[in-house]
């Protein structure tokens, strides 16, 4: 690990390694400059878990795209405020993709309330998402509902009507391909 680590790396890509949680962590201690990071297709409950004890404040993109576990109480665990500045650590993320995981809509509320420069929502076959969640992600007393700007809910299902995101009011982007919105849910909105 040690060769291939350098402080000026600015994107990681773990997907599909056997990385485990101490060489994540070392490896995370050691990369300031880290923008990007990948560690879709990995465990919650072993390398992913490394970011709640040692994430990089510099990271802006973060994919956990199929991470396996990650449900909403593992969310919750890596979006909790530190003691000491009572901010999110992940809290500078302007790009999430949380896609093919078992986040619900008590998860959006996570994200909503933590993660405020959220630009970019990827929750591509979020199956347990409905529009509860969309109300979260809309909240306008949440800053999420003045920044976020690009909605993916591809193969969401459950997710019938867009009204919940009228408040977000930089949202240009829905990507809604095979999720349940009906025609008329989209000409209201």
């Amino acid at each position: 690990l040690p060769s291939i680590v350098r402080p000026q790396l600015r994107s990681l890509i773990l997907t599909r390694t056997n990385i485990n949680k101490q060489q994540l962590t070392w490896i995370l201690q050691r990369l300031p400059s880290l923008h990007h990071l990948s560690l879709s297709s990995l465990d919650f409950s072993g390398p992913v878990s490394a970011l709640s004890a040692a994430p990089p404040n510099s990271l802006t993109s973060l994919s956990l795209d199929s991470v396996t576990g990650l449900n909403d109480a593992a969310l919750s665990q890596l979006l909790r405020p530190r003691d000491d500045t009572k901010k999110c650590s992940l809290a500078g993320l302007r790009i999430l993709d949380l896609s093919h995981t078992s986040v619900s809509d008590i998860s959006l509320r996570y994200v909503s309330q933590n993660l405020s420069v959220l630009h970019h929502l990827k929750l591509t076959a979020c199956d347990k998402l409905t529009e509860a969640g969309l109300t979260q992600i809309g909240d306008p007393s949440l800053h999420l509902s003045k920044s976020l700007q690009s909605l993916d809910i591809t193969q969401c299902v459950n997710i019938k009507d867009l009204s919940p995101l009228s408040a977000c009011t930089n949202l240009t982007r829905v990507h809604l391909l095979s999720s349940g919105v009906a025609d008329s849910s989209l000409n209201a909105f």
